[in-house]
């Protein structure tokens, strides 16, 4: 029978750039796991807490569990949890985890029986190193035997935690290629979604403590197919009691080659040593461990096939061999013979050693050192020529210094610096599912946070650092027990009056111009901002749903971001709002850090919004913040600056409420259809108003006498001068309030601030105004001028054709 690689082409061609994405997505998901496995929650007894998680599964010290359906706003995905303990080191486990290769694939799937059939590497990202021989980064291909198919981005490596301990992880991702079709209609095997991820710790110097949490996707909402599913992937994890099971066997098997002499390929065909591998002594009539006589026929004898020595039934055992067959296609398992002191000598064996021995003899590994060593020696003579051409660059240009330094600005605009990268169609969909995947990862981290009864955070591991409104910002604190990265993170929690349409029409800005007026509105210390590039534009039917990749420009740090906003429907159709700002590197998008002194900094910070009550929505914020300085003085310095700007998230309404009252002006003005989404008007709001709608009276006989609200009359002294800026009717001052708009100077680039009067009316039906409806006019709004821009572009290329034409005519 023919495997599905043989009738099927599986191959995947990527770019450096689609491979630095993923790399980082690898990152991500490592780090967000390590977080998630910290604010577990866990019983008594160091198992899953059963109001929480239903056992299904209990085997070798393991549990697995399902998570209990809730109607808290948990998402709807299946999950499935793995806690207990492996006897073993943390090496052993991660060298039985790693599989680099088709062939070790195999090998570790017949070991370990974990389901899968068939399996092929596609693209390989980070390869082991003799340094760090368990970090290995791949897109792989899976096959199980339930005609469910998987393309997934594997990651496992060692990090460490705030104590300096080693935690192993493990991580199975999907992704999605368009290289890579389905097989469902062709083969009849469905591509499956999921997102697994396993932790280990050592936990005595015998035992290590394994935690595994996975997210599957399936394409039917039948509870009873999922169940179904989901007990057959919970019978599956029983495979990860094994991996110790698989280090040993890899090791006995590396034991074989190097006694062998040979250390590609390994035969299995006789239980009798061959040639190459007998004994040049004659065989002895006992034991070589216990000096027992074989007796007259020595047919009780057997041959350890790691040192080749003659021992008795007694002194040895025998143990699974997996190796892989000439055809490079199916797995040999044979029963081997091995004496106690190799079996005890392979079992107390450092895995880690093993693994570097077995990497740093490899053909491979020979050739991508040489590889590498020529490139360094290409880069050093390059650097080498760079280096003295900008000497010479600064000799010459020594002399233009004053006189460039007399035309540069004052402030200095980078956006001019930057220009638009090139993004393919596969990194598009490769960062949408970034932004998906972390959107997830983040509303399951918010579920499981750990609150007081008031609803603030546990003291013992935040300390709050700032205060305002109802907001409250902590600082994580360094304990001893925390089991992830010492990497600096803050928390945002409290409540926000308004609704949460409200908060994420402030939320979205998907242009220059509507960031600039949002960091206007809400003083977030943003200095300059760029919207890159566009991935998901907002839609008629979800107006909030963004994704771009965008700029920022702080004091003296700047951040390349992938931005993402929406709403999403939980269980018991709840709604909850994001907002996501993750670090993504570009190569098109250069660093300031040389030459203007601008740090590049990395920061994932969510913002998820919830409605609580019908007035009132729940904020909550966190981020991760990753600085070049180990210094903590510095680190500290930096947070609390940080901290200082996440104020503008209780801000966020009053920014929806300014764009609302820019589009009440613009629509009672008759400029809705030509105007901006983002409200880019002069100066003075005079110049907002369009000159057949603007009343301005010259002298005291044309002042109106009446205010339009109260109908209070003007008195012999004093004129009603207040003009409402919405209605442009009479108002006296009792009747009108005074907010601040924000909008774009002509030069686009500066923001003004104007305090002007809006009558009560005008005011309270802008607020009580659908913001859905708002946006979506917006959108249709900005979907005509861009058509209106296009059609423009299109006139003026005809028009400068057909003077070419006439000027051709009358030359000739």
């Amino acid at each position: 029978m023919k495997s599905i690689t043989d009738l099927v082409t599986l191959e995947l061609a990527m770019s450096e750039q689609d491979e630095d994405l993923l790399r980082e997505l690898a990152e991500t998901l490592a780090v967000h796991n390590i977080q998630q496995y910290n604010t577990l929650h866990k019983a008594k007894d160091g198992f899953a807490d059963n109001r929480c998680w239903k056992e299904l599964r209990r085997k070798d010290g393991m549990r697995i569990y399902r998570e209990r359906s809730h109607h808290n706003g948990f998402p709807s995905t299946p999950s499935l949890l793995l806690l207990g303990t492996v006897e073993g080191t943390l090496d052993d486990v991660m060298y039985g985890t790693v599989a680099t290769t088709d062939e070790a694939i195999r090998i570790k799937s017949t070991c370990i029986q974990d389901g899968i059939i068939d399996s092929k590497v596609l693209h390989e990202l980070v390869r082991p190193t003799v340094e760090d021989p368990f970090h290995h980064t791949s897109v792989k291909w899976r096959l199980y035997n339930n005609q469910r198919d998987y393309v997934s981005l594997d990651t496992t490596g060692i990090a460490r935690t705030v104590k300096r301990e080693r935690i192993g992880y493990s991580i199975s991702h999907s992704v999605a290629f368009a290289q890579i079709p389905g097989m469902e209609d062709t083969h009849g095997i469905e591509r499956g979604n999921m997102s697994v991820c396993a932790l280990y710790l050592q936990k005595t110097p015998t035992t290590v403590e394994c935690y595994v949490r996975g997210f599957f996707d399936f394409h039917t909402q039948n509870e009873m197919v999922n169940t179904m599913s989901l007990q057959a992937i919970a019978t599956q994890w029983a495979c990860f009691a094994r991996n110790c099971r698989c280090a040993l066997m890899k090791k006995l098997v590396w034991r074989m080659r190097r006694s062998s002499g040979c250390t590609k390929t390994l035969s299995l065909d006789s239980d009798r040593p061959t040639l190459a591998q007998q004994p040049s002594a004659p065989i002895r009539g006992k034991c070589a461990l216990c000096s027992r006589n074989f007796g007259f026929l020595r047919a009780h004898y057997k041959t350890c096939k790691s040192c080749l020595r003659h021992v008795c039934s007694r002194c040895c055992s025998k143990q699974l061999v997996c190796v892989v067959a000439p055809d490079q296609r199916s797995v040999l398992e044979k029963k081997r013979s091995f004496c106690s002191t190799c079996l005890s000598d392979a079992a107390n064996s450092d895995a880690l050693d093993v693994a570097r021995e077995e990497l740093a003899s490899s053909k491979a590994y020979h050739e991508e050192c040489v590889a590498n060593a020529q490139e360094m020696a290409r880069a050093s003579r390059a650097s080498f020529v760079q280096s003295a051409v900008f000497r010479c660059s600064q000799i010459n240009s020594r002399c233009h210094i004053d006189r460039k330094s007399m035309q540069r600005p004052k402030v200095m605009r980078f956006v001019h610096l930057l220009p638009e990268p090139t993004i393919s169609k596969q990194d598009c969909n490769m960062l949408q599912h970034l932004a998906d995947t972390l959107a997830a990862h983040n509303i399951a981290q918010y579920d499981t946070l750990v609150v007081t009864k008031d609803g603030r955070a546990n003291p013992q591991r935040w300390r709050e650092v700032r205060k305002r409104g109802n907001m409250r910002i902590y600082n994580e604190r360094l304990l001893s027990s925390a089991q992830c990265p010492a990497t600096p993170q803050l928390l945002l929690l409290g409540t926000i009056d308004g609704k949460l349409e409200d908060i994420m029409y402030g939320s979205v800005a998907t242009t220059d111009e509507a960031m600039k007026f949002q960091s206007a509105c809400t003083k977030d210390s943003v200095r300059d901002s760029k919207v890159l590039y566009e991935i998901v534009r907002p839609s008629f039917d979800n107006p909030f749903r963004t994704v771009a990749v965008k700029w920022r420009l702080y004091e003296t740090r700047d951040y390349v971001s992938l931005d993402a906003t929406g709403i999403v429907r939980l269980r018991g159709q709840q709604q909850i709002g994001y907002s996501i700002s993750h670090s993504v590197v570009l190569s098109d998008i250069p660093n300031f850090d040389e030459t203007h002194g601008i740090e590049r900094g990395n920061m994932s910070v969510c913002a998820l919004y919830r409605q609580k009550t019908p007035t009132m929505v729940e904020c909550y914020v966190r981020g991760f913040f990753d600085f070049k300085t180990r210094n903590e003085v510095l680190q500290n310095m930096s947070l609390q600056t940080i901290a200082a700007q996440w104020s503008a998230y209780a801000r966020k309404s009053r920014c929806a409420l300014a764009k609302k009252l820019s589009w009440k002006v613009r629509k009672n003005c008759g400029w809705s259809s030509r105007s901006s989404r983002t409200y880019s008007f002069a100066d003075d709001m005079d110049d907002f108003i369009s000159p057949n709608h603007r009343q301005r009276p010259s002298s005291s006989s044309t002042a109106p006498t009446r205010c339009h609200v109260c109908n209070k009359a003007a008195s012999f002294f004093k004129f009603i001068r207040g003009t409402c800026t919405s209605c442009e009717l009479p108002v006296c001052s009792k009747c009108a309030v005074k907010k601040t708009v924000v909008a774009l100077a002509p030069d686009q680039c500066t923001v003004l601030n104007r305090k002007r009067s809006f009558c009560l009316p005008c005011l309270i039906a802008v607020e009580s105004c659908g913001v859905m409806s708002i946006a979506r006019e917006e959108l249709v709004d900005h979907q005509e001028k861009e058509e209106l821009n296009s059609d423009g572009v299109r006139l003026s290329s005809m028009t400068i054709n057909s003077s070419c034409y006439s000027s051709l005519a009358s030359f000739n």
